[in-house]
């Protein structure tokens, strides 16, 4: 059982404690082309920074940024910040080189919370099947099964597979569906990170001192 991914069960921190500046390309901003006729930007700028300040979170401060492009130019005068992926990632994910030094581990939801509101949507507005959101390494990640298929031959599945009789393709299935929150690619490195760590016999104390020498 997997009882890592009952994380709604566990205590979580609900202000995050790791974030990092939210960096808008500048191509992005050149021509906002602005809608003149709506109400909302006849306001100063002042008072749209001040809703972007009076949001309740970091994924409603950002959905507010990616709303329009005269929005997302607001943005640029908020200093936003969003949570830092790495210090989010469980810590049997691939951490990418250099960027998991002096980090302080985070376990808010704040990273998860965000990846779910910008995740790829459908022609009807709906979450895109076709993506689907890991909440070990923090990446929306395309859920068809070629694309696993070639992700496959890069992991070694042997003993994996040994172990209670576990197969990638159902694996691959229940993430593709959305019935696990977690990517088939994770799922063997936290079977891997157990059996390397938890699974060790726990470090003993100092053995207890002989009875003549333990009294005073």
């Amino acid at each position: 059982m997997h009882w890592l991914r009952r994380r709604p069960l566990l205590k979580r921190q609900r202000k995050c404690i790791s974030t990092i500046s939210f960096k808008i390309p500048k191509d992005l901003v050149a021509n906002p082309g602005t809608n003149t006729s709506m109400l909302l930007f006849k306001l100063p700028p002042e008072i749209l920074i001040h809703i972007f300040n009076e949001t309740d979170s970091i994924a409603d401060s950002i959905s507010l940024a990616f709303s329009c492009k005269a929005l997302l130019r607001i943005a640029t005068l908020c200093e936003l910040e969003v949570p830092n992926r790495v210090a989010h990632m469980a810590r049997w994910a691939p951490i990418p080189p250099n960027e998991g030094e002096h980090l302080q581990h985070c376990t808010c939801v704040n990273m998860e919370f965000l990846l779910q509101r910008i995740r790829q949507r459908d022609s009807r507005g709906f979450p895109s099947r076709a993506w689907s959101v890991c909440i070990d390494c923090m990446r929306c990640l395309p859920t068809r099964k070629s694309y696993w298929s070639r992700m496959q031959n890069e992991i070694e599945l042997a003993e994996w597979e040994k172990d209670d009789g576990r197969k990638w393709d159902n694996v691959v299935k229940h993430f593709s569906t959305g019935v696990r929150l977690q990517c088939p690619s994770c799922v063997v490195k936290e079977w891997n990170y157990r059996e390397e760590f938890i699974s060790r016999p726990r470090i003993e104390g100092p053995p207890p001192l002989p009875a003549d020498q333990g009294q005073g």
